[in-house]
């Protein structure tokens, strides 16, 4: 098992599952506090909009300290908006950015976005890159820097003045960040401190195939561009959510990296996690529909 070592977890460590029109504030604030759950994902937000500062979908990443750690999780299949949507939650706090690469739904996936990439690996490749640029960016403009309004305004700037192409907006954007971090009653502090600065994650949450199961090739492919760890929900693309989740096959994406491995699908109680991770190997687990009403 390739250890789980960040956000100060270790492994094996037990998530909630980001879900689509579930996981919001509320739910994860109840599942948090009554199951003690070690990490949250939001919902997944659209990068495109996200860079457009369309600011109804900014509510959708609305979090509370309590909730840490918390990660980001962003969608889309426009590699040029990746980078500016990054920039957004790096700066409103969240203690990683995940990529959705896992979603199923046709109107995401048809775009080639969400499960879609595994047609495309090179845009998810480049995807993962510019998201760590991003992070590595906004570490060195904050190293030794406490967190002001004015500062975020410099930093929004100075990153995102040069994507007027694609109508990115960095003052609009910055006054939303702004007006959300005190809103949201968000650690400033905490924000720009060397804590968090050296251990912001960037992961994936994905698929074991398209049409079909083709998990070794698909983690290795990720894997050449080093994500921090990566998720995989033990279905294709294809089966949507019926069938049966293969920990089978997430136990050869395991095999296939170095990288830490979540098994995520068809895990509905503290049973079925341990048998998940002794077959698998994996280095946590990601719960969805398991806790529907639980």
């Amino acid at each position: 098992m390739n250890s789980f070592t960040f956000h100060n977890l270790v492994s094996p460590i037990v998530c909630l599952s980001p879900m689509d029109g579930v996981t919001d504030c509320a739910y994860r604030e109840i599942v948090k506090k009554y199951g003690q759950v070690d990490l949250l994902y939001t919902e997944f937000v659209n990068v495109h909009g996200l860079s457009l500062g369309i600011e109804r979908l900014f509510e959708e990443f609305q979090y509370i300290e309590f909730q840490r750690p918390i990660l980001s999780q962003i969608y889309g299949h426009e590699v040029e908006y990746f980078y500016p949507a990054a920039t957004i939650c790096l700066m409103l706090g969240f203690n990683g950015v995940d990529i959705n690469m896992g979603c199923p739904a046709k109107k995401v996936s048809d775009r080639g976005a969400g499960a879609g990439l595994i047609q495309y690996p090179d845009n998810a490749k480049n995807i993962i890159l510019e998201v760590k640029r991003a992070r590595e960016d906004f570490r060195e403009f904050w190293k030794g820097k406490k967190y002001s309004a004015q500062l975020v305004n410099e930093y929004f700037i100075k990153h995102l003045s040069g994507l007027k192409d694609l109508k990115v907006n960095p003052l609009k954007l910055a006054g939303i960040v702004n007006s959300l971090i005190d809103k949201w009653e968000i650690d400033k502090d905490f924000i720009t401190s060397e804590e968090r600065l050296s251990k912001l994650t960037v992961s994936v949450k994905t698929r074991i195939g398209y049409d079909s199961e083709n998990i070794e090739w698909w983690i290795k492919t990720l894997s050449e561009v080093s994500p921090d760890f990566i998720a995989i929900h033990g279905r294709t693309l294809k089966q949507m959510y019926t069938g049966s989740a293969s920990w089978e096959a997430i136990k050869k994406g395991v095999e296939s990296t170095s990288i830490p491995v979540l098994a995520n699908g068809d895990i509905k109680s503290h049973l079925d996690a341990k048998a998940c991770l002794d077959l698998t190997g994996a280095a946590g687990v990601l719960v969805g529909r398991g806790t529907y009403g639980d």
